[in-house]
């Protein structure tokens, strides 16, 4: 978006601040179908997107994030989709006491040991004998893709409703599968190959 003008107040002070700028608004007031600049927005650096329609909440609210969610009540998950895009590691740990693996990300590059030595500080999953099985460095704005895509290619062997505590509040463990460590380690891999080759079309 070249210029600010489309934007009321309310609007213009929400990218204030959160750090945005034009270049990061995709103008889609011509766009009705949501479906439509979803599609178009998905390979821009675009962070929001300024649509026809309002949020049911507010005839002001007209700034939408990439997955739909009105970004001025939702300013949180501006953050995890700004966490989404970055580089990192794509890491697969493994509980041999359980069977369990996690898949997981991490935004400090080569940072694969520390973040499983936090896991069993934290006892993520009630498990506290994470052991790193494997990690590879994944291209830039790749590494959330990558993540979501090797948990869904490992959903069949999803644990489910594994609650643990963490500090004074329970916990929902979302990325642990019952595998073996190879199978889980073999589908990263293959996301991973995947990512190199978007990456490098680009």
């Amino acid at each position: 978006m070249r210029s600010l003008n489309k934007l009321n107040e309310l609007e213009k002070q929400f990218l204030k601040d959160n750090n945005l700028k034009a270049a990061h608004v995709f103008d889609a007031t011509k766009i009705f179908s949501a479906k439509e600049w979803k599609a178009q927005i998905k390979n821009t650096e675009c962070e929001v997107a300024l649509c026809a329609t309002a949020c049911t909440k507010s005839t002001d609210h007209r700034l939408k994030l990439k997955a739909g969610h009105c970004a001025l009540c939702n300013p949180r998950n501006l953050a995890h989709q700004r966490s989404y895009r970055k580089p990192g590691d794509i890491y697969v740990a493994y509980s041999k006491e359980l069977g369990f693996c996690k898949v997981g990300r991490s935004e400090d590059v080569g940072a694969g040991q520390q973040r499983v030595a936090a896991l069993n500080k934290s006892g993520y999953g009630n498990v506290n004998d994470w052991l790193l099985k494997f990690y590879a460095i994944v291209p830039s704005s790749l590494c959330g893709w990558a993540e979501n895509e090797i948990l869904n290619l490992l959903s069949s062997y999803k644990v489910p409703n594994l609650h643990y505590q963490r500090g004074s509040k329970v916990e929902t463990a979302r990325e642990i599968v019952k595998c073996a460590p190879s199978h889980a380690v073999r589908v990263a891999k293959k996301v991973i190959r995947q990512c190199e080759n978007l990456a490098n079309e680009k």
